[in-house]
């Protein structure tokens, strides 16, 4: 196979990687570390991935495992049975108006895998529930003859403490990975 420059590949064959990495936290860390390009944002794995501070055993969770599965098998039912690919299938998931089925379970089922992640940090304090706001970098207010992109999405308090907790967690770790390489005589 050929993949093109751009395409970013995560060889890991379980859904609770794909938990871990579809979830909106990895969604918050790498927004606010990517780059961005033209309109849209650029991830980069040396930025967004390597330096994401995943939850300690992340890629063998049963909680991350069963809840990205049941999202993944959902998602693909519905891309098969609309014939449409992961962009419509998005389009329809950031969509007021879209009250179908199939797209309401899937952001329900995109809430149960936060949970998970949440839980495995320990952050059971923290709500998942979303709305349609305005996404990163849409003006707040509606510019006239054109209305703000709304996205599904957490209030920016919720995006606000994750994103700080998730700060925190990257200082404490290379913190400690500094400490111990000192211990060690590594530096």
């Amino acid at each position: 196979m050929v993949y093109a420059h751009a395409l970013i590949l995560f060889p890991y064959d379980t859904y609770a990687a794909f938990c871990a990495i579809q979830a909106r936290p990895h969604d918050v860390w790498s927004a606010f570390l990517g780059g961005s390009r033209g309109q849209g944002r650029s991830y980069t794995p040396s930025d967004c991935f390597e330096t994401f501070p995943f939850p300690s055993e992340w890629n063998c969770r049963k909680s991350l495992e069963n809840a990205g599965a049941e999202y993944y098998a959902h998602r693909r039912v519905t891309m098969v049975q609309r014939g449409e690919g992961l962009t419509q299938i998005y389009n329809r998931f950031h969509a007021p108006e879209e009250h179908s089925e199939d797209i309401t379970r899937l952001r329900d089922l995109h809430s149960v895998m936060d949970s998970a992640v949440f839980a495995a940090y320990g952050w059971s304090d923290i709500p998942t529930a979303c709305y349609f706001l305005p996404g990163p970098g849409s003006p707040q207010v509606a510019v006239p003859d054109q209305s703000p992109r709304l996205r599904y999405r957490w209030p920016n308090e919720v995006h606000d403490e994750v994103l700080a907790r998730l700060l925190a967690l990257n200082a404490a770790r290379a913190a400690r990975d500094t400490d111990s390489e000192a211990r060690s005589g590594a530096i």
